[in-house]
């Protein structure tokens, strides 16, 4: 998809974003390491998780809405907001600016958000500059984690991010079929699949 409006985005696969920041939030994340939170929904879930929790983190996020949830809970999170200039579309700050912010910082675990993964072409983006910008992240990050709910699965978008091999694992939801997740297994990806709870 293109970039639809925040909140059309929100609403997509809402109960398997939220099963993967449930995920995140229980097996991922350890109190008092630094962790970067992309832009997008998923990493919006994870942010809401995390403000929900008692756990201290240090975040560094380019997210505007991120970062106000984070605000919430002060005495848990070390919040540093990624400056540059404000992208509407996407609710996060974002330019060349980054990269030299990032030259000075590090990070246990980049939680990355994408459009698309397969098998054969790897990670993938829609817009924009941000695959170069996720390329950063990662490379001040000890380890890189791909949030993509079962809808992105074996879906190319249009900038090639990274290959497989450059990831340390991925969180999908339990709407990924067998067979994918076992494509994914024999490229050695690890593959974390989230339970989705059904509402009533």
């Amino acid at each position: 998809y293109n970039l639809e409006d925040w909140s059309s985005r929100e609403t997509i696969y809402l109960k398997e974003k939220q099963a993967i920041a449930r995920y995140v939030a229980e097996n991922l994340l350890v109190p008092h390491t630094t962790v970067i939170l992309d832009a997008g929904t998923t990493c919006l879930e994870v942010a809401r998780e995390i403000a929900r929790r008692d756990i201290k983190l240090t975040v560094l996020t380019s997210s505007a809405r991120a970062a106000f949830i984070l605000m919430s809970v002060p005495d848990n999170i070390d919040l540093y907001l990624f400056g540059g200039m404000y992208n509407a579309k996407r609710s996060s700050f974002y330019d060349e600016y980054q990269q030299f912010v990032l030259e000075k910082m590090r990070a246990n675990l980049f939680l990355m958000g994408i459009n698309g993964v397969s098998p054969d072409l790897g990670l993938t983006i829609t817009g924009g500059d941000e695959a170069g910008a996720k390329i950063n992240l990662m490379n001040i990050s000890a380890k890189s984690i791909a949030l993509a709910d079962h809808s992105k699965v074996g879906r190319n978008s249009l900038k090639f991010i990274c290959d497989l091999s450059a990831i340390d694992g991925m969180v999908t939801d339990s709407g990924i079929s067998d067979e994918s997740v076992e494509e994914f297994r024999k490229k050695g990806v690890n593959v974390m699949i989230a339970p989705v709870q059904e509402t009533s």
